[in-house]
C-alpha cells in the first residue's frame, strides 16, 4: 500500500450508543463466537450492556475476562487457552487491554476488534503492541483492527488525567 493511503477497517462506528449495539455490529460482520477482554474494572461498568447486546444479536461469548497486564508470557498463554472456534477477539478499554487483544489476534490469526474507552489511547488502530518481554518494554507486530467501535458517550465520560 502506498504511504499516502489509509487503511479503513471493515467495521468502523464512531457515534453515541455503540456499546449497546456491539453484538449487532459483530453479527452483521459474520462474527457469532467471540472472546472479549475488558480493561481493569470495566466489566462492572460496561459488562451488562455489552453482554445483553451480544445475547440479543445471537453472538456467543466463548470467554471473557479483565486484563491488566502487557506481559508477553501472560498474553501468549491466554491466547493458546482460548477455544479454537473463536472468530474474533475484542479489546474494550485502554492501552493495556487493547495491546493484549491485538497481539492475541495476531498470534491466533483472527480479527481483532478495538473498543476504546478513552481518547488518550492512540494504539487502538496501530499494527504494533507494546508488551513487556523479559522485563523490557518492546514493540511487537500485532493485528491491525478489523473493527473500531467508539461510543462517543463513553469517551466523553472517560476520566481525564
Amino acid at each position: 500500500m502506498p504511504k499516502d493511503e489509509i487503511s479503513i477497517p471493515p467495521i468502523l462506528k464512531i457515534e453515541r450508543g455503540v456499546t449497546a449495539n456491539i453484538g449487532e455490529y459483530l453479527k452483521d460482520a459474520g462474527f457469532t463466537q467471540v472472546v472479549i477482554l475488558f480493561g481493569n474494572g470495566l466489566t462492572s461498568m460496561f459488562g451488562d450492556i455489552v453482554f445483553d447486546s451480544f445475547e440479543k444479536a445471537g453472538v456467543k461469548v466463548l470467554h471473557h475476562q479483565e486484563m491488566d497486564t502487557v506481559d508477553f508470557n501472560d498474553i501468549t498463554e491466554l491466547a493458546f487457552e482460548l477455544p479454537n472456534k473463536t472468530q474474533a477477539v475484542i479489546g474494550m478499554g485502554g492501552g493495556k487491554v487493547i495491546d493484549a487483544a491485538k497481539y492475541i489476534g495476531y498470534v491466533l490469526r483472527i480479527p481483532f476488534i478495538s473498543v476504546p474507552t478513552s481518547s488518550s489511547s492512540d494504539g487502538f488502530s496501530s499494527s504494533s503492541a507494546s508488551l513487556i518481554v523479559d522485563g523490557h518494554r518492546k514493540s511487537l507486530p500485532a493485528k491491525m483492527a478489523y473493527g473500531i467501535l467508539v461510543d462517543t458517550d463513553v469517551i466523553k465520560s472517560a476520566r481525564r488525567s
